[in-house]
């Protein structure tokens, strides 16, 4: 890991230099020439309100970023807004629609004292109702999440799935590394007995009902126009199960916070955006190469770290590491006097070790590595048919000399700057052996000295990266064609 710790005596300053070194950090993966995303991210336990992760998309990625596809939204999962409105739209729109259909096909006696055939057939067209189940860390709490366990069209339904992230910020004591939660509430289960005191904790059970589900509990309606007797006693059933004794329980709908119908299902692939009218989210998969944290006094001011500012300098000294800004006093020191500030701090890394394997998952090949030509051992390798080696001694001087001696070996340099880095593979080998073992390395470029080198003196050039290219190449032309295509990898 390749860290940066910085240091400024006021919150706006600290903000620059974040944004600073996050925009170098773009610059770097800018120039490495490899898809990547900035998400928005959650501190955790680092600390601090502001974050931004750098991520390399994979199929083997331990991370789901979310992205529109009109407007700049980018997030981790973890901080994915939920567009409830737009959803709820067209979920009450099939909602009416299945609440038409029971009207039409059984009558109000029907709904209201239904028979064991009715509620049969009103359990198989109602949704399939999915159950997910958490405790908090206490392990006094069973969090359980109902909610419909299918979506999309019927003929070609998707599978729903749970957000813990979702579920914790309703609840946040869940413990989301806990494995089958319901057994540890039992083993920890503490009754509530009559006339106990109502500061001894007891165990209690939190029902939390995803927005989707047509349902009503106690009195309190779901934001779907279903309300039926059927639908009660079907959720009823559900909620009574694994609840030993009389067990304190609470059913949610909404949010405790936004007061808005709670949605707890992952975000998916065409799911409207929050942030744009007319976008939809795109979820992949990506592994974390990159990461910045604002700090703020997050350590500084317990750690009661604090700078002495210059004479005239406006300072804030904060407890707080919120971006918005300083809640503390001010110190002005246009007197001419020496004032002190609590340290605004940043910490910054780069994954180096885990960047080189997320580079190889993002692309590699059946044939092997590909690596971009900043970071690729050499930039140019050039293998010679047997017998021709003294010509590929030609070509590698031709690529390897410096047209400008006042140019330094830098594999970043970009345009006519750029030094070409070559490699000659001069082992006693097959031509075939060397070809395949160049595209195992991962070479970005490979010069063949071969047929057409004995033909008309040209040399193919191959590049897997740039759709498989195959050209070739005079001579005389050979070090400003490769040149251009350094500077597309």
């Amino acid at each position: 890991m390749k860290d940066l710790y910085t240091f400024d005596h006021t919150h706006g300053r600290a903000l620059d230099t974040y944004h600073s070194v996050k925009n170098a950090y773009t610059g770097f993966f800018d120039e490495c020439k490899i898809p990547y995303l900035v998400a928005e991210a959650e501190s955790g336990d680092m600390g601090g309100n502001l974050s931004h992760e750098f991520h390399y998309p994979a199929r083997n990625g331990e991370d789901n970023i979310v992205s529109c596809n009109r407007c700049g939204y980018v997030v981790n999962e973890e901080l994915v807004e939920r567009s409830i409105l737009k959803a709820e739209t067209s979920v009450l729109l099939s909602l009416l629609v299945l609440e038409k259909g029971l009207s039409a096909k059984f009558s109000p006696l029907q709904i209201d004292s239904p028979s064991d055939g009715t509620r049969a057939e009103v359990q198989r067209i109602l949704p399939e109702i999915g159950t997910w189940a958490g405790i908090t860390r206490d392990k006094l709490c069973l969090v359980r999440v109902f909610y419909p366990l299918f979506s999309g069209h019927p003929e070609a339904p998707t599978r729903n799935e749970v957000s813990g992230d979702a579920v914790q910020s309703v609840v946040p004591n869940l413990d989301t590394g806990r494995e089958r939660p319901l057994q540890l509430w039992k083993d920890a289960f503490r009754p509530l007995t009559t006339g106990e005191d109502c500061q001894v904790k007891h165990s209690r059970v939190i029902n939390l009902i995803d927005f989707r589900l047509p349902l009503t509990m106690n009195g309190h309606t779901a934001p779907n126009p279903i309300n039926n007797s059927i639908t009660r006693n079907i959720l009823s059933t559900l909620l009574s199960t694994h609840q030993p004794g009389e067990t304190p329980t609470t059913n949610v709908l909404t949010h405790p916070v936004t007061g808005q119908p709670l949605n707890l299902l992952k975000i998916k692939s065409g799911d409207p955006c929050p942030k744009c009218e007319a976008g939809l989210l795109s979820v992949e998969r990506a592994i974390e190469v990159g990461h910045t944290f604002f700090l703020g006094t997050r350590y500084s001011a317990p750690l009661r770290a604090t700078v002495a500012i210059p004479p005239g300098t406006l300072a804030v000294d904060s407890s707080e590491s919120s971006i918005p800004g300083p809640t503390e006093s001010s110190i002005n020191t246009s007197d001419g006097s020496t004032g002190r500030a609590t340290l605004q701090m940043g910490c910054y890394g780069i994954g180096i070790s885990r960047m080189l394997g997320a580079v190889v998952e993002s692309l590699a090949d059946d044939k092997g590595l590909n690596w971009p030509r900043v970071i690729a051992p050499f930039h140019v390798v050039i293998i010679p048919k047997m017998g021709l080696e003294p010509d590929a001694v030609r070509v590698y001087d031709k690529l390897d000399c410096d047209d400008n001696p006042e140019n330094s070996v830098d594999s970043s340099s970009s345009g006519d700057e750029l030094v070409i880095d070559a490699l000659l593979d001069d082992r006693e080998r097959p031509i075939a052996w060397k070809l395949a073992d160049a595209d195992l390395i991962g070479y970005p470029i490979i010069v063949v000295v071969g047929k057409s080198w004995e033909k008309s003196g040209k040399c193919e050039v191959q590049c897997r990266r740039l759709d498989g290219l195959k050209m070739d190449v005079a001579f005389e032309n050979l070090k400003t064609y490769i040149k251009s295509l350094l500077n597309q990898l």
